[in-house]
């Protein structure tokens, strides 16, 4: 019987997000820091933040992600 030995290629699973994946990422990070503008008191306390750091997120530039948002 013949041995065969895999080998780890570069597929797509392997090279990271792609362009697509990344720009729907952006566009989902946007769309929920615009509402994130939108929460009142009552809201934000439910998701258990204080309007300081929802306007400070709000405010940050849609690049601005953690790196485990990028895999």
């Amino acid at each position: 019987m013949a041995h065969f030995e895999i080998k780890a290629s570069a597929t797509k699973a392997n090279r990271g997000p792609s362009v697509l994946r990344f720009l729907t990422g952006t566009m989902d990070t946007w769309r929920q820091r615009q509402a994130l503008k939108t929460l009142d008191g009552h809201m934000l306390c439910d998701i258990g933040k204080s309007y300081k750091s929802a306007k400070a997120e709000s405010g940050k530039p849609i690049w601005n992600v953690p790196p485990h948002w990028l895999r």
